[in-house]
């Protein structure tokens, strides 16, 4: 991982234009923005996943919260107006 993590820094120290190497499948490609050091989202998402396996550990998602909460919330902020 020490030298995936040596290509990350690389790729992110390049300039835009210049060919830098995937940290993770080592695929040669040309930087098109600033700010990317991966050649797609996938080698992005593995290199995090490694780096940091539970790095979604505490993700709270959308549906696993009890939605009767949401009407609560509105009803007391005059968010919105529900047919009940």
């Amino acid at each position: 991982m020490k030298n995936n993590k040596g290509l990350y820094k690389l790729n992110k120290e390049a300039k835009t234009g210049e060919i830098i190497e995937c940290p993770v499948c080592h695929r040669k490609f040309v930087k098109r923005q600033y700010s990317q050091a991966f050649c797609c989202t996938n080698c992005k998402d593995k290199f995090w996943n490694r780096h940091n396996p539970d790095r979604h550990k505490y993700d709270i998602h959308y549906n696993d919260i009890d939605s009767s909460m949401d009407h609560d919330w509105d009803e007391a902020f005059g968010v919105a107006e529900y047919n009940d």
